[in-house]
């Protein structure tokens, strides 16, 4: 496929994502105090989001990695990765609903059984665009890459988490903010990180190079 053919894909998936991320903050269904809440909790997570992004493109100008590499693969993680798990999610909810109704075993454990298996691929995917585009090899690059993606789509997330607690006041949509930038030292960004390695490596050990396939499957 043409390089052409594959940026214009990426843009349609960006923008359809770009739209179905804001749509909830532009419709006028929020009342004042509501979107005052939401500054007030997007503020908070300013204070993980902008230093992460500080040392992601700081790193990246060291190890001479392309900034625009960076910048679309952060962008994919954003708005494309994050809308496109949320169908995936919700249709795969509930088609094991129709499977498996009223199941314990599910109703306990679905959320943590299918969301990484649905999430982990679909934010690699960004790279697979990016690659198509701007190919680089190091090992070093793609973990970074990989890191850039699950950043982005962590950030999305978050944000898209203040908006679904606001009906629940000010006090949990604060506090659950709270958690999230706690929990975000070691989130999204670094699954995917590591992901993006155990790809590399397995990809290695089916060419035959000197990797071993119990390296990658551990990481």
């Amino acid at each position: 496929m043409k390089k052409s053919s594959i940026l214009f894909i990426f843009i349609l998936l960006l923008c359809i994502g770009l739209q179905y991320e804001t749509i909830y903050y532009t419709d006028g269904s929020r009342s004042g105090a509501e979107y005052g809440l939401m500054g007030v909790s997007i503020f908070l997570a300013l204070f993980y989001m902008i230093p992460a992004l500080y040392f992601l493109f700081r790193i990246g100008k060291k190890w001479e990695l392309p900034k625009k590499v960076l910048i679309l693969s952060l962008l994919g993680g954003m708005f494309l990765s994050g809308w496109l798990s949320s169908f995936a999610n919700t249709y795969i909810h509930d088609l094991l609903g129709v499977l498996f109704p009223d199941s314990p075993f599910l109703n306990a454990f679905e959320s943590a059984i299918v969301a990484p298996l649905v999430e982990e691929p679909l934010k690699l995917l960004p790279l697979v665009f990016v690659l198509a585009l701007i190919p680089v090899r190091k090992l070093k690059f793609l973990f970074l890459l990989g890191i850039a993606s699950g950043l982005g789509f962590q950030m999305i997330e978050d944000i898209g988490y203040i908006r679904t607690d606001l009906p629940e006041g000010f006090d949990f949509t604060i506090s659950r903010i709270l958690e999230r930038i706690i929990s975000g030292i070691a989130s999204h960004w670094t699954f995917s990180g590591l992901a993006v390695v155990g790809v590399y490596l397995l990809y290695r050990a089916y060419k035959g190079q000197k990797v071993g396939k119990k390296q990658g499957l551990i990481v």
